[in-house]
């Protein structure tokens, strides 16, 4: 069957047509998702108005005290976004393109992803609340690494000793890690505490990735946690850390304030030579950018916790979104807490405070989300 010019060229108008409209719905789709971030951007205004408040702060802060911004936090930060969220990803595709293939019998398992995914990211506005929540939570690391190495500038480090004859007190008279260690003390339960510190990092990332997509019935548990958790690091790690400016007890000697934990960092050496203590590591290099020996990690502050104060805040975001979730999640604070004392980076006092703080914090940023959701709907 020969085909007529005429009819050959319409077929050609029509290709033509077909891709005219596939560009036009292309940018709509594009044109939406524009305006749906702007709008998130908007809702998510207390947030980007506390980043730009540090960042306000930072700018002040820096020039006065000569505090430059811990660049190898700010990169590291940004880098483990990056990777990580490379790694989320991998993962992710490599399990549904198994899926897509092996159960479902996809002709074309890799087209069918991206639709999945394009689907996934549009849908209830997750892809402009994720980004949305990224610029602000990237806004505001950048900031923290101009304040946290400020902290000891502005107020050289005065509360050492009140804090640890404050664990004293509250601990019948003794250190507590003189409590721990026969329980945690060992090279295995030392390593394992190491291991859940730095898990802290990853599961930090994980909530902002987790939370940031939260949108529909869970669009207040993320903008509660986000409150929450940049009201904790700006008032808890910058602005109570610098009026109760302290190092922590694997400095307490190195400050002059006495040789009380001498005996907790001998141990963390003998179980060195056993196992790899990270956290040795970590003592060393906050040291030597302190003293500048290094540069970056600049920035020493014991008191409140930022690590107590942020797993408490993955327990109770946990809690609200699954309980048993949340069971898991406070136990890993606990550990936390253990290991935060076992390891010599805190008084146990700096981890009661920054959990109080954080549930304080928020069950006011969850009368803050839940009055904005009121006057949104």
């Amino acid at each position: 069957m020969t085909t007529t010019p005429a009819a050959a060229d319409g077929m050609d108008r029509g290709s033509i047509m077909d891709g005219y409209q596939a560009v036009a719905r292309e940018g709509q789709r594009t044109s939406s998702f524009a305006v749906e971030l702007v709008a998130q951007m908007w809702r998510d205004r207390l947030g980007y108005a506390i980043a730009l408040t540090a960042l306000y702060v930072a700018f002040l802060v820096g020039p006065l005290v000569n505090a430059k911004p811990d660049v190898t936090l700010v990169l590291s930060f940004l880098s483990d976004i990056g990777i990580y969220a490379l790694l989320l990803l991998s993962l992710a595709a490599g399990v549904m393109l198994l899926r897509l293939g092996l159960v479902h019998h996809s002709q074309s398992p890799a087209r069918d992803l991206a639709a999945m995914v394009g689907r996934f990211a549009i849908a209830n506005g997750r892809g402009p609340a994720l980004i949305s929540a990224i610029f602000v939570q990237m806004g505001f690391s950048i900031a923290f690494a101009v304040l946290k190495a400020a902290i000891a500038l502005l107020r050289p480090f005065t509360f050492d000793r009140a804090f640890s004859d404050m664990d004293r007190f509250l601990h019948f008279g003794v250190l507590p890690h003189d409590w721990l260690l026969p329980l945690f003390g060992s090279p295995t339960a030392i390593l394992g505490l190491n291991v859940a510190y730095h898990v802290w990092f990853g599961l930090l990332l994980t909530s902002f990735f987790a939370t940031g997509m939260m949108t529909g019935r869970l669009a207040v548990v993320r903008m509660q946690y986000m409150l929450a958790f940049l009201m904790l690091w700006f008032f808890g790690g910058f602005v109570i850390a610098t009026l109760l400016s302290s190092a922590g007890p694997a400095f307490f000697e190195r400050i002059g304030a006495g040789a009380d934990y001498a005996p907790l960092m001998a141990h963390l050496q003998a179980v060195n030579a056993v196992v790899p203590v990270w956290a040795l590591h970590g003592h060393e290099a906050l040291w030597d950018g302190f003293v500048g020996l290094r540069d970056g990690f600049a920035g020493i502050s014991a008191m409140p916790s930022m690590h107590i104060g942020t797993a408490t805040l993955f327990a109770l975001a946990g809690n609200a979104v699954n309980r048993r979730l949340g069971y898991v999640l406070w136990a890993y604070a606990g550990v936390i807490m253990v290991g935060s004392v076992v390891l010599a980076w805190h008084y146990a006092v700096d981890g009661y405070a920054a959990a109080l703080l954080a549930i304080g914090l928020w069950k006011l940023a969850g009368r803050i989300a839940r009055r904005m959701a009121d006057r949104a709907s």
